[in-house]
């Protein structure tokens, strides 16, 4: 399985203002700074190299794989949004397009082929409604495009995330020289209990 960001968060997990409030920072000279910091902090967490191994803010991916497996595709980067579509190569050669671009899970989002369930949960998955297409023999002949995040903004992030985002924010704008977003984190139980409980512990 290989992973690629098509299209990033179009908002940040916190803002400046909510950052510059946790720093009890009032001026505006730290203001490109600390801009980078909330990047840096999200990066730390988001995605496949983040230690949450999730998706925050809304953002869409390509999965692609060499053949279906023998039981469902598990959605990586929960929760997984919406499934856009699946296009795979058949075993003609032929690439075939099927849309999939549900976001509601009752009932799932069914095509002729595929059906996908549990969106917006911790397990999202791809099935096939009889049996997997026959495909070519080939590197990455699957590709899921999909969308993933607990919100489309950063202001409807379960709480304890922003705070854990705030945390790192904190940490590197204490220890500027010397901080490590993700090692540098302080002494703080309750985000370290947020990262724990979101964290996912692979597929």
């Amino acid at each position: 399985m290989a992973l690629k960001l098509i299209a990033a968060p179009e908002d940040d997990p916190v803002t400046l203002a909510e950052a510059k409030a946790h720093l009890n920072v009032f001026g505006d000279d730290d203001d490109a700074l600390i801009q980078r910091l909330i990047a840096a902090a999200a990066a730390s967490l988001d995605g496949p190299y983040g230690d949450l191994g999730r998706c925050l803010v809304s953002q869409t991916w390509q999965m692609t794989l060499d053949a279906f497996p023998r039981g469902a595709i598990v959605m990586p980067l929960p929760p997984t949004i919406s499934v856009l579509s699946l296009t795979y190569i058949n075993s003609a050669g032929v690439e075939i397009v099927e849309q999939l671009d549900g976001t509601g899970d009752s009932p799932p989002v069914v095509s002729e082929v595929f059906r996908v369930s549990g969106l917006g949960t911790e397990r999202a998955t791809i099935t096939a409604v009889t049996a997997w297409p026959s495909t070519s023999m080939r590197p990455e002949a699957i590709t899921v495009t999909f969308k993933a995040g607990f919100a489309e903004f950063g202001d409807d992030l379960p709480q304890d995330l922003r705070n854990l985002v705030l945390a790192r924010v904190g940490a590197a704008y204490a220890v500027r020289e010397s901080t490590i977003i993700g090692i540098q984190q302080g002494a703080n139980s309750e985000t370290d209990a947020a990262l724990d409980r979101y964290r996912m512990r692979g597929f």
